[in-house]
């Protein structure tokens, strides 16, 4: 059984959650991870992400939590709301927002192209402010985001499949649908960065993705259930 599922980013590898991770706490809980990369998944469709949450769901124990941040609250709201399951506790970090058209997501794409990155720092100075990069653990957790093809490297997730993940949950109504099912979930609390219709912790902007920027902050909600 699981004590703890948590729901990554899109584009993300599992090692986004190392900071958190790596508190002593979780010495004596068992884990697993949601990735949204190339790779994830054997097609990339709603039935197919399902069947993977299907048997990881099934997994979670009677009173473990659900860690979900980004496109990963998206992926798994879409998911309680088809399903006859209770859930004990429920943590979310921001992913809160209705996804794009997809005519929007067409015009977002419309020039898809092969990013590359001959070193290692352009993809540096591309996703992290002056003050991150000198960071040492996140530019380490950055690393598994990147696949090395020898001269150069490729992110986890191309611009191509970040179009599908998004378009399979086009138009959807994240927080309403958060609302539908607030009676599945025993315990929620809800980390955002923006004002929403229920009640959540206002964070900053910079801390959308909290696992990175805040841990402890993080450490305190999930241990907050015990």
């Amino acid at each position: 059984m699981l004590d703890y599922l948590f729901f990554s980013p899109l584009g993300w590898s599992r090692y986004v959650w190392d900071k958190v991770l790596r508190d002593e706490r979780f010495l004596n809980n068992s884990f697993d991870i949601i990735e949204f990369t190339n790779e994830s998944f054997s097609s990339l469709t709603e039935n197919s992400i399902d069947e993977i949450l299907d048997g990881k769901l099934s997994l979670v124990s009677e009173l473990g939590t659900v860690i979900t941040s980004s496109f990963g609250t998206a992926v798994f709201v879409n998911y309680l709301k088809k399903r006859d399951i209770m859930v004990s506790n429920l943590i979310v970090i921001d992913g809160l927002e209705s996804i794009p058209s997809l005519d929007e997501l067409d015009l977002m794409f419309s020039d898809i192209k092969k990013v590359k990155y001959y070193q290692i720092s352009d993809y540096y100075s591309e996703i992290l402010t002056e003050d991150e990069q000198k960071d040492q653990d996140l530019k380490m957790i950055l690393n598994k985001n990147l696949v090395n093809y020898g001269d150069y490297y490729l992110p986890i997730l191309d611009e191509m499949n970040t179009k599908l993940y998004l378009s399979i949950y086009s138009k959807r109504n994240i927080l309403s649908d958060l609302n539908t099912v607030l009676s599945k979930i025993n315990n929620v609390i809800i980390f955002s960065t923006h004002k929403v219709e229920l009640p959540h912790i206002l964070i900053d902007e910079k801390d959308h993705l909290l696992m990175l920027t805040n841990p402890n902050r993080l450490l305190d909600a999930i241990f907050s259930f015990d």
